[in-house]
């Protein structure tokens, strides 16, 4: 499997990469976020309607197939107090 190229994607494609990959039969078994507190960037904060400096909750995210290769990079802002997450954490193993 290589790197999906955004001449593979359909020219109206709109959706998520991860339902994209998913619907193609890629094996995806899990994700892994760090989550952190930032200052909002110029170029985040207009899409979201926010200042620039304010703060956001960053999800830098690796998704992995069935043989642990790394497949997608991501990341994603939210806006503390519009969602509310929470962490499962495994114990062992």
């Amino acid at each position: 499997m290589t790197v999906l190229k955004p001449a593979q994607l359909p020219v109206s494609f709109k959706g998520s990469v991860l339902d994209y990959l998913l619907n193609r039969g890629d094996h995806l078994t899990v994700s892994r976020a760090a989550i952190s507190a930032i200052d909002a960037t110029a170029d985040v904060a207009k899409p979201l309607e926010i200042q620039r400096g304010d703060v956001l909750l960053q999800f830098s995210s690796q998704l992995y197939n069935a043989a642990g290769k790394v497949i997608d990079y991501s990341s994603s802002y939210f806006i503390p107090g519009y969602f509310r997450f929470h962490v499962n954490r495994r114990v062992g193993g």
